[in-house]
């Protein structure tokens, strides 16, 4: 009787101070019948973007829709473990969807029983999560892949410049892609630090150093040109067999329009030369790079025939693992490549618990 009363006595307060909405009084309701799903209420900066009804909410504190830059694209969501307390600096892990640079969002991945098992994995053992929407090549493109990938760097610089507010602990950021996403965060990761010091923007002075990486069937490289190599036994080359959606994909990656006829390789190389070597993350590779974990099934073996064999070969884990080891012997221990046997949620768990831990 007590608590219906205290409800009656804030409602009738709400409707003497002219409430224009009952969104106050839908939160004190929440608290008074269990529903919400945790005792705290979050940082108190990203309390406009709360968000009950968010597919994680009963494993967290979630935040939906949370802009990091200035296009309509560049938005994340943020869920926080249910434990947390105003002032923590949690770990965290960003998740980067798939989708070949030119379609995707982070919505489909609450619509995948592995992901959504793996967040939920993360938030249990006190590591929150961010799903992020990234720009994606158009017709028409003029930009290319350097802006999705500018677009990751910047959310990881985001993330750190608004830290602790965030709740989050700026050393220990993993990043976690699937197919382009996977591509974006090696690129980040392997790159050197990209922070901008004498930057106007605070945010580009911060680094983009991260703690660790998941890519799940990525690729290996950025540039085309090098998947003749990782394809060498197939005799592949990047030019041939192209129908007229791939040979605009493969222009549009470096900014470019198709032209009528077939691609040549003379021409086409020279004039993206400069921009496949800032995207050719596995030439990035050095001493000083954060574990990774390139995770590309076995079964995608054979021939590189069609778009699902080529974008996510098992061989693209291969050659980043001969990469790694050209660079420095055995190079990083923490380092994991799958291709000959498929790892289980609980490989990338460990993997990524074990970083944080």
């Amino acid at each position: 009787m007590k608590s219906i009363k205290f409800i009656s006595i804030i409602l009738g307060l709400l409707i003497t101070m002219g409430c224009s909405s009952c969104h106050e009084l839908d939160q004190i309701l929440e608290q008074g019948n269990g529903t919400n799903q945790s005792s705290s209420t979050g940082p108190t900066d990203l309390v406009p973007y709360r968000d009950s009804g968010h597919e994680l909410a009963a494993n967290g504190i979630a935040y939906a829709n949370i802009p990091y830059a200035s296009d309509s694209k560049n938005d994340y969501d943020l869920v926080l473990p249910k434990n947390f307390s105003e002032g923590d600096k949690l770990p965290v892990v960003i998740f980067f969807h798939g989708g070949g640079f030119v379609q995707g969002n982070k919505n489909s991945l609450y619509k995948k029983t592995s992901v959504m098992k793996e967040m939920e994995t993360y938030l249990n053992e006190g590591i929150a999560v961010a799903n992020a929407n990234y720009r994606l090549l158009g017709n028409n493109e003029n930009q290319g892949v350097l802006k999705c990938l500018e677009d990751a760097k910047y959310l990881v610089q985001r993330l750190k410049y608004e830290a602790p507010g965030n709740g989050i602990n700026p050393e220990k950021i993993i990043l976690r892609g699937t197919s382009a996403g996977g591509s974006m965060s090696l690129w980040v990761a392997l790159r050197d630090d990209m922070a901008e010091p004498q930057s106007a923007d605070p945010i580009l002075r911060m680094s983009t150093r991260v703690a660790g990486v998941v890519a799940e069937n990525a690729q290996s490289s950025l540039d085309v040109k090098r998947w003749e190599e990782v394809f060498q036994q197939y005799n592949y080359k990047y030019d041939e067999g192209l129908d007229a959606e791939m040979k605009a994909r493969l222009y549009g990656l470096y900014g470019l329009n198709a032209p009528s006829g077939a691609v040549n390789r003379e021409v086409f190389e020279s004039e993206t030369d400069e921009y496949r070597a800032k995207v050719d993350f596995a030439n990035f590779m050095d001493q000083n790079d954060p574990p990774i974990m390139v995770a590309n099934k076995p079964k995608l073996e054979g021939p590189p025939l069609e778009k699902n064999l080529i974008f996510h070969h098992r061989d693209h884990a291969r050659f980043l693992e001969t990469q790694s080891q050209k660079v420095s012997g055995s190079f990083n221990a923490s380092n994991a490549f799958y291709y000959e046997t498929d790892p289980s949620i609980k490989d990338i768990t460990d993997f990524v618990e074990n970083i944080l831990k």
